[in-house]
Parts: C-alpha cells; structure tokens; sequence
C-alpha cells in the first residue's frame, strides 16, 4: 500500500469535517475575494474552529485540495493529528 493512510476504520471515524474555500488571488484578480496577506487570518481562524471541535487523531477532514482555504484547512486537520 506505500505510504498512503488507509481511511477505513473498523469503528469509522469519531467526526468528519468538510472544509471548502476559495483559492488565494492572483495578483492580476481586479476585485480581491481573498488575497494573499489574508491567509495568515484565515489560518488562525481555522485553527481556532478545529480547536472548537477538538478536531485529533480519530477525526477526518475532507477537501478539495485547491490552493488556499483548503489546504489552510487540510495543514490545520494534520496538525491536530487528523486524517
């Protein structure tokens, strides 16, 4: 299986959380939606919602993956040790 996490548990997972976002602006973007000196916010607001939700180990996170609000989101899951 290499290095990939198998997401099937036998008792399934304590919570799954889906996080969506836009994707940071590009420079060219004529009226911002979310520029890039907000990302540091927008992190610390994630961190402090998946501290709400005593968001650890037994918990899942589902995004998209694009740039921005998802990967903020996806980084912040990881780190409380989420899959």
């Amino acid at each position: 299986m290499g290095t990939e996490r198998v997401l099937r548990r036998v008792n399934g997972f304590r919570r799954v959380v889906v996080a969506t976002g836009h994707v940071t602006d590009p420079e060219s973007r004529p009226s911002p939606r979310f520029p890039e000196h907000r990302v540091a916010a927008v992190r610390r607001r994630v961190d402090e919602i998946l501290d709400e939700l005593a968001m650890g180990p037994d918990d899942l996170l589902v995004c998209g993956g694009a740039r921005g609000g998802d990967l903020i989101a996806a980084a912040a899951a990881r780190a409380c040790g989420a899959t």
